[in-house]
């Protein structure tokens, strides 16, 4: 199961790649359907009939479009895989990683910029403060 319950879609590339212009309709909705399960689960069923169920299509419809989404996907075994969705995937963890990273080194940072790493340092903004004079 996807660790995130979204994935990054690019309007612009979906909508200005050639092969998918090439695609009716149906066929788009079902590459959208396919490319959603396929975040979910990681790939899909290969046979059309358990790609219906995954789906929650009818079986008509995934065979009149089917071959026409097949070559957005791989076939491994007897699933599909998204290559494009894959290389996303992967450049997600990677930022994800280096936002771990490099908030792990800013909080360390900090933590020691004044010779405490156990988190009761003050910051430099408490300690700009002026304290409060009442007359």
């Amino acid at each position: 199961m996807a660790k995130e319950p979204w994935f990054k879609f690019w309007a612009a590339d979906y909508l200005c790649d050639t092969k998918v212009q090439k695609l009716p309709l149906e066929a788009q909705g079902l590459l959208l359907r396919m490319w959603c399960a396929c975040h979910i689960d990681g790939s899909l069923p290969a046979d059309p009939e358990e790609l219906a169920i995954l789906i929650r299509s009818k079986l008509h419809s995934v065979l009149l479009s089917y071959p026409l989404c097949n070559p957005f996907f791989e076939l491994r075994g007897n699933r599909l895989f998204s290559p494009r969705m894959e290389h996303e995937r992967a450049k997600s963890e990677q930022a994800r990683l280096n936002a771990q990273a490099k908030h792990k080194k800013d909080t360390y940072a900090i933590g020691s910029a004044n010779g405490k790493a156990n988190g009761s340092a003050k910051s430099p903004a408490q300690k700009a403060r002026k304290p409060d004079v009442t007359h």
